[in-house]
């Protein structure tokens, strides 16, 4: 029960400030409704995924073009660790969703947010990673 109140409390927060933002940024703006706060969050989610989706292909594809027994290995792994986290992070934000069904903006807000969180946290991983293995294979 915390942890919803916890999220409805966030998402109130984020939606405060989103709306104070615009309102200092466009003074004739005026406050967005909750169709556009919706599609912010998923216009942020599309962003997201595209952005991981290019740093986890140019990572698949730095690995083929090394050749060696090693990279092949990391590209093993990374498929794999790729598969897990999608659905390590379909489940986590359905379980988001679900638990926020109730909530003014709906649970799809909240899955939304959850998703878009998570997909930046891998895509920084990725990067890391890739750094890490250009460094690794270019010495």
């Amino acid at each position: 029960m915390i942890k919803y109140l916890n999220l409805i409390i966030l998402f109130s927060l984020m939606m405060i400030f989103n709306q104070c933002k615009a309102q200092s940024n466009v003074v004739n703006d005026g406050s967005k409704s909750t169709i556009e706060v919706r599609a912010e969050i998923s216009q942020k989610l599309t962003e997201s995924k595209s952005e991981l989706e290019k740093v986890y292909r140019e990572t698949v594809e730095f690995l083929n073009s090394i050749g060696t027994s090693d990279a092949k290995n990391y590209k093993a792994y990374l498929i794999r660790s790729q598969n897990g986290w999608k659905d390590y992070c379909e489940g986590k934000c359905r379980i988001t969703e679900y638990e926020s069904r109730n909530a003014a903006q709906g649970g799809l807000a909240f899955y939304n947010l959850c998703m878009t969180e998570l997909n930046n946290q891998r895509t920084a991983e990725l990067k890391i990673w890739l750094s890490g293995w250009k460094s690794e294979f270019n010495n």
